[in-house]
């Protein structure tokens, strides 16, 4: 089973099965609370899925640092749930706003000759709305375990790991949800405790279209710090 697994995401990434499409997603959250879940993204605290409630939403983006005048491009859904990709000049600390809609994002990249000096965030609504994803200072890249699977296709989720440092420990929560309300469900767990562990996947985790996934920790040492990887596979089901 897991040759032909590995057979057809080595096929995948290299683009030659226009159904299949391999994602590697990671995430970090440098600062765990041991008072409750949160979501393995930079920007801390549970993910706020329910600002994307009501239909496909306005984006803006700023950087807290002036100097940053490249390009960023974002990654998400669309109005309609297909995936969409949008590039864009941002004006350092000067609001701009994308010209798409979007329902999700869940990757964004920054561009230039020397790397993003300042914090870059993406809002929902206005440039003071809520964060929904965050480019770190010097990292020119969003840390974000979660995803939404684009409509009709189905995701494989082949494997995940989970990471923390010396002295740091963690109860890591692999959840999904396949429709807005719901709740996120328990999919899988591990017990980190300043290791790395990575579980495979004996048969792939089926992800239907329009499932949000989201990668929550618990610590019971606050500040604690984990990094997660996972990889899945995306097939087009549409005709």
């Amino acid at each position: 089973m897991h040759e032909i697994i590995e057979r057809i995401a080595i096929t995948a990434t290299r683009g030659s099965l226009a159904a299949y499409k391999h994602i590697h997603k990671f995430g970090l959250n440098p600062a765990l609370s041991s008072g409750g879940y949160e979501s393995v993204w930079y920007t801390g605290g549970i993910y706020p899925w329910t600002a994307w409630d009501g239909g496909p939403k306005t984006l803006f983006v700023k950087s807290s640092s002036s100097s940053d005048n490249g390009i960023i491009t974002v990654v998400g859904l669309d109005s309609n749930w297909n995936e969409l990709t949008e590039t864009h000049t941002i004006t350092g600390t000067s609001p701009i706003q994308l010209v798409n809609q979007f329902r999700r994002i869940f990757r964004a990249l920054y561009t230039d000759g020397i790397g993003n000096l300042g914090n870059i965030t993406f809002h929902i609504g206005t440039s003071t709305g809520t964060v929904v994803a965050n480019i770190a200072a010097d990292i020119a890249q969003t840390q974000m375990a979660i995803y939404t699977v684009p409509l009709g296709h189905t995701g494989y989720i082949l494997n995940y790991t989970g990471s923390c440092g010396k002295n740091d420990d963690a109860t890591l929560e692999l959840r999904t949800r396949e429709a807005a309300g719901e709740a996120f469900r328990l999919k899988s767990e591990m017990f980190l405790y300043q290791s790395a562990f990575r579980h495979m996947f004996a048969v792939p985790l089926v992800v239907p279209a329009l499932t949000d996934i989201d990668f929550r920790a618990i610590t019971t040492s606050a500040g604690s710090k984990i990094a997660v990887n996972f990889d899945i596979i995306i097939v087009d089901g549409r005709p």
